[in-house]
């Protein structure tokens, strides 16, 4: 919608300083999105999509799935029931000086997400959604009620 929006003002000979009323964006991101994408005369919303499109794909295999350590830490924290935030703490505190073992916890939903997708060739581990559960590691000094797990 931004992007038709865009090419509308620049039709109508609108400035950038114009068309960024009406999409709420600073003019300077629709100068380089215009520059981006061939200039005032040709740009073309449909082309800039796909070209957006085609840039956003991530080349890069995810480190979650190119290491069977962090494979199998993430998951056997999901079946623990622990949040991905919870298991990126621990690997931080557990390699401390080895960084190629930490993942963030948005690697770690970005690979549940794959999971969920059936792309990553294996299934979603059994027991892993995590509803409410208070399983896995806490805030220092917060009060854990009788029965609950420790992290040994």
């Amino acid at each position: 919608m931004e992007r038709e929006l865009i090419a509308f003002g620049l039709r109508q000979g609108k400035s950038f300083r114009e068309i960024e009323g009406w999409i709420g964006r600073d003019h300077s991101v629709v100068s380089r999105e215009v520059d981006r994408n061939g200039g005032r005369e040709v740009y073309s919303p449909l082309v800039a999509q796909r070209r957006a499109g085609r840039l956003r794909k991530r080349p890069k295999e995810r480190k979650v799935l190119k290491s069977p350590f962090l494979t199998r830490v993430v998951h056997e924290g999901l079946r623990k029931k622990w949040s991905p935030m919870q298991i990126a703490y621990r690997l931080r505190l557990d390699h401390p000086m080895d960084h190629s073992r930490w993942v963030s916890h948005e690697a770690i939903y970005q690979r549940c997400s794959c999971w969920r997708r059936g792309r990553c060739g294996r299934r979603w581990p059994r027991g892993c959604v995590r509803a409410g559960s208070s399983d896995g590691p806490g805030r220092e000094g917060r009060s854990r009620g009788a029965g609950s797990r420790t992290w040994s």
